[in-house]
């Protein structure tokens, strides 16, 4: 069995690759991430129907590409800059970058979700929101970060991590309102 590690669209790089169509790789992920694609293939209709979908949805998923672009880079490759501004003390030009780059972020997902045949959005990488109330706490802004977790949480109920930060923001927060 011969695996292939693919970053970005597999199907897109595997045909660029101009690989014969005949030996259909098997997808181990429909969506745009990184995917680990094998020879070793039992049933095409899975292929089939995602060549199919890539074929419809070509210009959604360039505006999903279009979309992911901040200040003319990448979302992703914002993460270094923000960890720099924070670790040099500029914590109020790293919250603001971190935002757009939520913002950014999440842009993106929801034309994503226009592709997806549930038409569910995509849950958004809790990155961002955990690195913007990581500054805010930084900040001693409590009552933001609060206010923050609390949209977040709106958005992802489930979310075990934004829970377990917002209870303790709300400690702070009380604390801080006391003195």
């Amino acid at each position: 069995m011969v695996v292939l590690l693919v970053i970005g669209s597999a199907v897109g790089l595997w045909r660029a690759a101009g690989a014969s169509m005949a030996a259909k790789p098997k997808v181990s992920s429909a969506s745009l991430a990184p995917a680990v694609m094998t020879e070793d293939v039992q049933s095409d209709a899975p292929m089939d129907a995602l060549m199919a979908e890539l074929a419809r949805n070509q210009p959604l998923y360039a505006a999903v590409h279009e979309a992911r672009v901040l200040r003319g880079r990448d979302v992703s490759e914002w993460l270094f800059e923000v960890k720099r501004l924070k670790a040099e003390g500029q914590l109020e030009e790293a919250l603001a970058l971190a935002y757009e780059c939520s913002d950014t972020q999440e842009r993106s997902h929801a034309i994503f979700a226009q592709i997806t045949r549930d038409g569910v959005p995509m849950r958004t990488s809790p990155y961002w929101s955990k690195d913007i109330a990581i500054i805010l706490r930084k900040m001693k802004d409590y009552d933001a970060e609060v206010g923050y977790l609390e949209e977040k949480l709106d958005a992802d109920p489930e979310n075990m991590e934004i829970n377990a930060r917002l209870s303790k923001a709300r400690v702070l927060a009380a604390k801080d309102a006391a003195l």
